[in-house]
């Protein structure tokens, strides 16, 4: 993980976005931690967005960090409980869907396979 640009993001949002008013678009923020290269890709899954997105899930989990964000305004350090609450729990519906996504997966691989592991290919039992 490049520290510079770690730091760099955490410093931009807890010095100018604390709260989801003074939130930043997300394309603004790519543009403000690694520069205008960072915009030539547009989609979702380029190596800045990818790095960004990393970065911040590891100033959450491992720095106490408070980064939030939402589709609608972007990212942002949150300036309350109130303020950061709404966007945790939009993690929390999307994990839980997720989950619910990968039970439904492996319940149609049990009726498809009839429960049964492959121990042939890597199954373990």
């Amino acid at each position: 993980m490049d520290e510079y640009a770690k730091n760099r993001l955490k410093s931009i949002l807890m010095d100018y976005h604390v709260g989801q008013v003074k939130a930043i678009h997300k394309d603004e923020l790519l543009n403000e931690v690694f520069g205008s290269v960072a915009l030539i890709d547009k989609s979702n899954n380029n190596i800045y967005d990818r790095s960004m997105r990393a970065m911040i899930e590891h100033i959450n989990t491992k720095e106490s960090g408070m980064i939030c964000s939402d589709p609608s305004c972007g990212y942002w350090w949150a300036a309350s409980l109130s303020d950061g609450l709404p966007a945790a729990q939009k993690l929390l519906d999307r994990a839980s869907t997720q989950r619910a996504n990968a039970q439904e997966l492996i319940d149609n691989m049990r009726h498809h396979f009839g429960g049964q592991l492959d121990f042939m290919h890597g199954g373990k039992g």
